[in-house]
């Protein structure tokens, strides 16, 4: 008895030393992969009022700027050949009531790189036409201010003009 006592004792601990080194033993799987991360390019334009308003006097030119120094326009690209910025007028005329009309192309526009209204170049004529007024070759961010200067002929009649400009930023 003592025998098979012994023998009973040595199966339970093979049993039992067999059951622990399973978990000792457990196998392992790995697997990789590859993450793949996109960004496409971008470029913002911001900071243009719903509205901008001047009193013109008849027989002189005027300044109107669109973007100031406290409220700049701002263009955001992370397109490293950076980005073209053209205006346009929505129609040929700015439109006082009855016939009342003053041309678009009296309206001459420069880009201020500065959105206090200094380092004033590069100026077009406004137009139906877009006209490029600012062209950059590298990512960046733009603040900036658009000067309107407007010659207002003598004989304008007396009447509230309106207009609509659009900005267009796109990637180069």
């Amino acid at each position: 008895m003592k025998t098979i006592r012994l023998l009973l004792a040595s199966i339970f601990a093979v049993a039992a030393l067999a059951i622990g080194g399973t978990a000792a033993l457990a196998q392992t799987s790995t697997q990789s992969t590859t993450v793949t991360l996109s960004v496409p390019t971008s470029i913002t334009l911001s900071g243009l009022a719903a509205t901008y308003s001047q009193s013109l006097v008849a027989g002189s030119a005027t300044s109107l700027f669109m973007g100031t120094a406290a409220a700049p326009l701002t263009v955001n690209t992370n397109d490293a050949l950076g980005y073209h910025l053209t205006i346009a007028a929505g129609a040929a005329n700015f439109v006082g009531s009855g016939t009342n009309v003053i041309p678009v192309g009296d309206d001459q526009v420069l880009f201020c790189t500065n959105p206090a209204g200094s380092g004033c170049g590069g100026a077009v004529l406004l137009s139906t036409t877009a006209q490029q007024i600012r062209n950059t070759s590298a990512s960046g961010s733009d603040n900036f201010a658009l000067l309107n200067s407007i010659t207002i002929p003598a004989t304008q009649a007396a009447d509230t003009y309106t207009g609509s400009v659009s900005l267009v930023a796109t990637a180069n």
